[in-house]
């Protein structure tokens, strides 16, 4: 290939190059990284910022970091990279490898870049994005500072009458579920929203207010028994829970569990989902409509996400600040898209940082059946046992 290389920042003597080529090679110490002087080349080969850098400056960029080749950066491959902080990140890399053959075809076929290529990395790279994230970072580290113990979070679903047949044992009768409260209460636990937990991260509450024994009671899906078994007791015992609820108002029934071994329930719907305002439930987003977020392309995620924080938010007339995935199930994009959505928190189950502020966007949630006891109970809400759960189960 006839070309020019300038090598900057490196040293020649530390790489094992032919000879007869070193004469195409420039060699530059030190030098100022800015537009005008990506500008002056027609092809920038290197990773993390400076592939950020040259993107946005408009000339053709080939991804080649300490972890991966990626090769020639394009609008299809853009967020692939991006992943990787285009080439610099990767968790099972033990050296560079470099695909000769590829990066000689990249070299060979190049071309001047997109406008909309150089947009795209404008926008993810621009202050508005990064610098929420930045501050999020030291929110969390401030959080952790002021408490650094595991916060159980426990998830139910519905608060039937009596016991119903269910395969997913995802119900705690009304009798047993005053008999849980009782058992918090009694245990010196006192209930957070996660509003509550933004407060104290931002700063906005002084955490000498913080409870000695936190405890975040979350229901998902928005059944009626919720309304008028669980929120009755919950004011009883002056306990707040978390409830995730659809955006779509007009589903009535849980029609995504039903099947011949498990029957539907009632879901609050229409202007009666106004009650929830009255109620011991704060209000969180669980989606539209029961979607499972990981089996959507990255744009019907991120929609997803914005649209139904959005139409909760009209009709509550209230921030709505954490996202529950549905049937637990996330994957890291996911909880990347729930951040650029805009919420502050989002939970799942089984997996998770060991602290809340660890893994704001992928919380381990403790899920809670019909048969729970006092030991149980315990164990569930005792801070070591994230942990514990962790070693039992992997995850």
């Amino acid at each position: 290939l006839n070309v020019e290389v300038t090598l900057i920042g490196g040293s020649l003597k530390n790489l094992n190059i032919d000879p007869i080529y070193k004469s195409n090679i420039k060699e530059i110490q030190t030098v100022g990284l800015n537009s005008t002087m990506y500008a002056e080349f027609d092809l920038i080969i290197g990773s993390g910022r400076v592939c950020m850098e040259s993107l946005i400056t408009g000339v053709a960029t080939i991804a080649f970091g300490e972890a991966k080749y990626i090769g020639i950066i394009t609008e299809n491959n853009f967020y692939e990279a991006l992943k990787s902080n285009f080439g610099d990140i990767h968790p099972d890399a033990k050296e560079p490898n470099l695909n000769l053959q590829k990066f000689i075809e990249d070299l060979q076929n190049f071309s001047t870049p997109t406008q909309n290529l150089s947009q795209l990395a404008l926008s993810e790279f621009s202050l508005d994005k990064i610098a929420p994230k930045v501050l999020r970072v030291y929110e969390s580290a401030y959080f952790l500072k002021n408490y650094a113990s595991w916060i159980p979070i426990l998830m139910y679903h519905k608060i039937p009458d009596k016991a119903i047949k269910s395969q997913h044992k995802i119900f705690v009768t009304k009798d047993k579920f005053e008999k849980h409260l009782k058992f918090f209460k009694n245990q010196g636990f006192q209930t957070l929203s996660f509003r509550d937990l933004q407060m104290f991260r931002t700063g906005q509450k002084n955490f000498n207010e913080f409870p000695k024994k936190p405890l975040l009671l979350t229901f998902d899906d928005g059944y009626q028994d919720n309304l008028t078994n669980a929120s009755p007791l919950l004011k009883k015992y002056n306990f707040k829970a978390q409830l995730f609820l659809l955006a779509n108002s007009t589903i009535k029934q849980n029609l995504w569990d039903a099947n011949s071994n498990e029957h539907a329930d009632i879901i609050v719907s229409g202007t009666q989902r106004l009650k929830w305002k009255e109620s011991a439930f704060e209000v969180g987003s669980h989606g539209n409509s029961h979607q499972k977020i990981t089996e959507l392309s990255s744009e019907a995620a991120l929609s997803e996400l914005i649209n139904s924080k959005l139409s909760l938010e009209k009709e509550f007339e209230t921030n709505i600040n954490v996202y529950a995935f549905t049937y637990g199930i996330t994957s890291n994009e996911s909880a990347e898209l729930a951040q650029k959505a805009g919420y502050d928190y989002a939970v799942n189950t089984d997996t998770g940082g060991h602290l809340l502020e660890e893994d704001p966007f992928s919380i381990f949630r403790v899920n809670i059946f019909p048969d729970e006891n006092r030991w149980s109970l315990f164990k569930k809400t005792s801070t070591w046992y994230r942990k514990y759960y962790f070693i039992k189960r992997k995850k």
